[in-house]
């Protein structure tokens, strides 16, 4: 009773001021995803040089471009189907649970995928230690972060978009800090070990909040339901 009056008196507010804090949060978080990790890179082409730097940006570039292979995109069907499906049958959040537990799944799979191609590189000589870690750290990095639209999804499907912000800020400040403190500590490899680390608790965390708001804004999952279609 208290958590539905909290959210109606929320949302008695005007919508411009609002929808202006929800720009800003957004516009902030935006910013320093941007801002911080090109600060750390900075940082690491001044302390490696040109060459070590340039094998750290090739291989967070490469599993990126693998990432986006294996993406289904199911944020999008997220945001489409579970308002249909919640308006249809009131299993919304049935729907949201499959579909965040696919793209978990795919994206565990991709990466699975990628570290074995890297060890079988590796073993036929194609690749360096160093660079053949660099490489997994990297792939490890992306597939944590392969779910990060879905869980943002709950967020908007849920109106909690300036929750949204703050939560990609905090989590742009921890990557940031891991990554650069990794990188003082123990060069290039120890700051791919931080942004690793980094993209690990920031999954389990954009998980827990983002299917917490949802479960507590749609109700419970009860039952599976089948995706409907457009």
């Amino acid at each position: 009773m208290v958590n539905t009056l909290g959210r109606a008196v929320h949302r008695m507010r005007p919508p411009v001021r609002r929808h202006l804090r929800t720009f800003t949060s957004l516009t902030a978080a935006g910013l320093g995803e941007a801002v911080l990790p090109t600060l750390s890179l900075i940082a690491l082409v001044r302390l490696t040089g040109t060459e070590t730097s340039g094998q750290v940006i090739f291989a967070q570039s490469a599993a990126t471009v693998w990432f986006l292979l294996c993406d289904p995109c199911l944020e999008n069907a997220a945001q489409r189907f579970v308002p249909i499906e919640q308006q249809r049958s009131g299993r919304g959040s049935s729907l949201f649970m499959r579909l965040i537990r696919w793209d978990v799944a795919i994206g565990v799979a991709a990466a699975c995928v990628g570290l074995v191609a890297v060890l079988a590189a590796r073993l036929l000589g194609s690749l360096s230690d160093e660079f053949a870690f660099m490489l997994a750290l990297a792939i490890v990095t992306r597939g944590a972060m392969s779910s990060y639209g879905t869980a943002g999804a709950a967020f908007a499907l849920t109106d909690r978009l300036r929750a949204l912000g703050a939560l990609r800020t905090r989590c742009a400040v921890l990557s940031f800090g891991l990554s650069l403190g990794g990188l003082f500590l123990g060069g290039p490899l120890l700051y791919l070990v931080g942004q690793a680390a980094g993209a690990l608790v920031m999954a389990a965390v954009f998980y827990l909040l983002a299917t917490r708001e949802l479960l507590t804004e749609l109700g419970p999952a009860v039952a599976r339901v089948r995706l409907p279609r457009a």
